[in-house]
């Protein structure tokens, strides 16, 4: 059984490995804006994903999807080293007792900070399905044309007693395919207006991604600096001299 103790030992050095690691995932968070979201002019983007979504329009857009990927990971990545910052806390939390508490007063404000980016990101992931849902409402009423395929199998059996060759069974079948073509030839004016309000979607889920991608890493600064500055009361809220056991404040 895996005691208190050893969980303490293992979050610690998890801890340290967050602290130790913190530069590499700021440069990957720049690294991903830089490739993902490097224009701020949405004018621009969307005359790319207008042009993109009327070679293919019923693909994913091709720039948005790889963009979508990287944010979704990068956002649970912090997600997760944000719980192992607070997990660290909580383990160092004195056990009660009258006095010279202020070390632990700093701990609560810190895993606060902590509780609240957690859900803030959170939700940012849990937002994306909508976008999800919505693009394919929207690619669904441009009505494009569409081959549909049905394939019709009948059997038959007939059987027959006596005769020349005796007793006799015979079963045919034969299958049918047919194609039907559903759907408008040609993109018409309104054609053209349904997808520019796709190219729309993906802007606006760019523009969405990109400010929520430059939260996180803002978010993940200001945790950093609040952690590193606050280290020592963090480990020992009491001092070194004070009491460390576990324990509820």
């Amino acid at each position: 059984m895996t005691s208190i103790k050893q969980i303490k030992k293992q979050t610690i050095k998890e801890f340290d490995a967050v602290l130790s690691n913190s530069g590499a995932r700021l440069e990957e968070m720049s690294n991903v804006l830089k490739i993902n979201f490097s224009s701020t002019k949405l004018s621009e983007v969307g005359v790319a994903y207008e042009a993109a979504i009327a070679s293919q329009p019923d693909r994913m857009n091709p720039s948005l999807t790889p963009a979508i990927e990287a944010y979704l990971d990068l956002l649970s990545s912090t997600v997760d080293e944000i719980q192992t910052l607070d997990r660290y806390i909580m383990l160092h939390i004195p056990q009660m007792e009258d006095g010279n508490n202020f070390g632990v007063t700093v701990q609560m404000m810190v895993s606060k900070a902590l509780t609240e980016s957690r859900d803030k990101l959170t939700k940012m992931v849990a937002a994306l399905p909508t976008y999800h849902a919505a693009r394919a409402d929207a690619v669904e009423k441009l009505g494009l044309q569409k081959v549909s395929k049905s394939t019709t199998k009948t059997e038959s059996a007939s059987s027959a007693t006596g005769g020349k060759d005796g007793d006799e069974s015979k079963t045919s079948s034969s299958t049918v395919s047919e194609e039907k073509t559903v759907g408008k030839a040609g993109i018409d004016e309104n054609m053209v207006l349904r997808l520019k309000h796709v190219a729309s979607l993906d802007v606006q889920c760019y523009f969405e991604l990109r400010t929520g991608l430059v939260e996180c890493r803002d978010i993940y600064l200001m945790i950093l600096d609040n952690v590193e500055k606050n280290k020592s009361k963090l480990t020992s809220p009491k001092g070194s001299a004070g009491s460390n056991s576990m324990g509820m404040y």
